[in-house]
């Protein structure tokens, strides 16, 4: 999955994180790997959005990619706990460029 390889290829840190979280195997296989599979990287993804520099820009990309599909992807991805801090970089990004975000 290359949302994780992304991830994992910002630092040696990043990586030993997405790894230590059974993510090697989903980021080897091809095609899609099953949602059960990478569910477990979640965690650790919650601990990237809160990271400096590119990290969360690269974690919220594999979020997205995450809760593509069915609703137990979406509900997977919100018991994440991570909704809070999307919205804060949401608000961040509006902030800095000054965009105008839609409700």
């Amino acid at each position: 999955m290359s949302e994780n390889s992304n991830v994992a290829g910002d630092s040696p840190t990043c990586r030993d994180l997405v790894l230590g979280h059974g993510a090697l195997m989903p980021l080897l296989a091809q095609p899609p790997t099953p949602f059960d599979q990478v569910k477990p990287a979640l965690p650790a993804l919650q601990c990237l959005i809160h990271s400096s520099y590119e990290v969360p820009r690269d974690a919220c990309w594999a979020l997205s990619y995450l809760s593509d599909g069915t609703n137990d992807k979406i509900q997977a991805v919100f018991e994440a706990r991570v909704c809070q801090r999307l919205v804060e970089l949401l608000l961040l990004l509006k902030e800095r460029k000054g965009l105008v975000v839609q409700n």
